[in-house]
């Protein structure tokens, strides 16, 4: 602002006061980087969480689905195996 020879001391205490200052401007800006880092970790672990159990929901549903289809294709199969196993009876009338 103002530029003027300064004298020792008061030349020392203005450099201290800038150091501090970039001392404290260097720290929240370190803080606040910090943060904003927690704060996305936090997002990405939540968001790979959903995605997980979405997965895991999805593969369920489409194991259900695939253990009923191979259940209702086999079904018919047993039913005729099984009958083709019974005895006939023979009727003596």
């Amino acid at each position: 602002m103002w530029e003027y020879e300064k004298n020792p001391p008061h030349q020392a205490a203005i450099d201290k006061l800038k150091s501090d200052n970039d001392r404290e401007v260097t720290r929240f800006s370190a803080a606040t980087a910090k943060a904003r880092r927690e704060q996305s970790a936090k997002k990405a672990l939540s968001d790979y969480e959903l995605e997980q159990r979405a997965t895991r929901a999805k593969t369920q549903r489409l194991r259900a689905e695939r253990l009923a289809r191979i259940a209702a294709a086999t079904e018919p199969a047993k039913v005729a195996k099984s009958q083709k196993k019974l005895p006939r009876r023979i009727n003596i009338n």
